[in-house]
């Protein structure tokens, strides 16, 4: 009988593991096909217009308020892309390590080119 409770327990605790592992998923909403993406010089992958990246691999990933924190890069062909330094300020950040994330990946035009960001799915 032992054995079995064990057995249960055993089972019991590897689902549960599994569930609470981080997920997080990008809608690329810019319209257009980028390579390089990054999130504070950390690489994501590339990411076809119209397409869902999946990040699974990650063990932490930090928040301020609902959308991830830090600079987005990426390369867009024949865009280009803001390069000034924009101070980010680290007030209510939070970092998580479990749980199913979803954020659009969207673009800002201005005069010094383009700025990718996060918004909440």
């Amino acid at each position: 009988m032992k054995i079995i409770i064990y057995i249960l327990f055993f089972f019991t605790s590897i689902r549960i593991s599994k569930c609470e592992k981080l997920q997080i998923k990008i809608y690329n909403k810019t319209g257009f096909d980028i390579q390089y993406l990054r999130l504070s010089d950390v690489y994501m992958g590339d990411i076809k217009k119209d397409s869902i990246l999946i990040l699974s691999n990650w063990k932490e990933i930090k928040f301020q308020g609902k959308v991830p924190f830090g600079k987005i890069k990426g390369y867009i062909k024949g865009l280009k892309e803001d390069e000034s330094n924009h101070i980010i300020c680290g007030t209510g950040v939070s970092a998580v390590n479990n749980g199913k994330y979803e954020f659009d990946l969207v673009i800002y035009f201005y005069k010094f080119g383009y700025l990718l960001y996060f918004s909440p799915h």
